[in-house]
């Protein structure tokens, strides 16, 4: 007698699995060192899928976004890795993507801003809005400058954040109870 075994899965479909096999991969694959020696993993990750498998992920994003979070938060902890912020999952459609199929990348992010420049030096400070470039007039005009251009102020040099160590499990989540009868 011949059995036949159902298909994994169904050609042009993306599972969740799928997404979060490739996500652990991508944390493996991008983990760096600090200056301190510290393993450094990403905590920002896009998933590329295709539309087809977009629409079909759609109704489930957001719970898939969250278990995709704990997951990499789970493994991060379990093999003693740092981050420097918040892990974050985005999905993004991309039709270079084959249907059934996923990329993620991942990226570690988290750096403090560049401070603005001191209030005593010339150069404008952060928050100012940008200076509107001068339109073209019909005639050019030829600039001539008898002083050499002022020195520009050092750069302000801040610090990379501490790396935070995930120390504690996730909450447990309770299991849903699916109650039937038979008749």
């Amino acid at each position: 007698m011949a059995f036949r075994l159902p298909s994994r899965k169904t050609a042009g479909t993306l599972r969740p699995l799928d997404i979060g096999r490739r996500l652990l991969r991508a944390v493996d694959e991008h983990i760096d060192i600090d200056v301190k020696g510290r393993r450094i993993a990403p905590n920002s990750f896009t998933v590329h899928v295709a539309t087809p498998d977009r629409e079909h992920l759609r109704n489930d994003e957001r719970a898939l976004i969250n278990e995709l979070v704990g997951a990499a938060t789970t493994y991060i902890r379990d093999e003693r890795l740092n981050v420097l912020s918040a892990i974050s999952v985005d999905f993004l459609t991309d039709d270079s993507v084959e249907p059934g199929r996923c990329t993620v990348s991942a990226a570690i992010t988290g750096q403090q801003p560049v401070e603005a420049a001191s209030p005593d030096t010339d150069a404008p400070a952060a928050t100012d809005p940008p200076i509107a470039a001068p339109t073209p007039t019909a005639a050019p005009q030829e600039v001539v400058s008898a002083e050499p251009p002022a020195p520009l102020p050092p750069p302000v040099i801040s610090p990379a954040p501490e790396p935070i160590t995930i120390a504690e499990a996730p909450a447990p989540v309770a299991p849903r109870l699916n109650l039937g009868a038979l008749v």
